[in-house]
């Protein structure tokens, strides 16, 4: 579901860099993350472009969903202090919501989550029944980049 509702956040969030109602998120910066395996050439090009490359945190992940997750249908968000990091009301669902850097960082019981909440998606999970929720985070980072470079 989230992931086929991606388009629809990513223009509310437009929207809403538009209107002012989100006046300044300054912890998005014309920024690139890198993950790990870069290529040279891509990352020279990335910089001639002003793009200045740097890593992404799993303590960023959750300060960013945090500043979203409104915009993004989300409500009543509480941090558990274990696994999974977070829980909220999704869709009028209580969800169980785990923080990564990349999906693939995932290493818990896939039973015992409901959504991945990310920056790079860069593999599905799966818990034997059912596929988990994933919601991508570096998206958001480029429209706000592109939102500045055009003001």
């Amino acid at each position: 579901m989230i992931e086929e509702r991606m388009s629809l956040y990513l223009e509310r969030f437009r929207e809403a860099l538009q209107s002012g109602k989100v006046k300044k998120l300054d912890f998005l910066y014309p920024t690139v993350v890198v993950i790990e395996n870069i290529g040279t050439e891509k990352l020279a090009g990335m910089r001639e472009e002003g793009i200045e490359p740097k890593r992404i945190y799993h303590d960023e992940v959750i300060f960013y969903f945090g500043r979203l997750y409104e915009l993004l249908d989300f409500e009543e968000l509480h941090f558990t202090g274990s696994f999974p990091d977070a829980e909220a009301i999704f869709n009028g669902k209580k969800v169980r919501i785990e923080f990564e850097v990349q999906s693939s960082d995932f290493d818990h019981d896939p039973s015992q989550c409901d959504i991945i909440v990310c920056w790079h998606k860069d593999k599905d999970v799966y818990d034997g029944r059912r596929k988990l929720e994933i919601l991508e985070l570096e998206p958001f980072m480029k429209v706000y980049y592109n939102y500045t470079k055009e003001f």
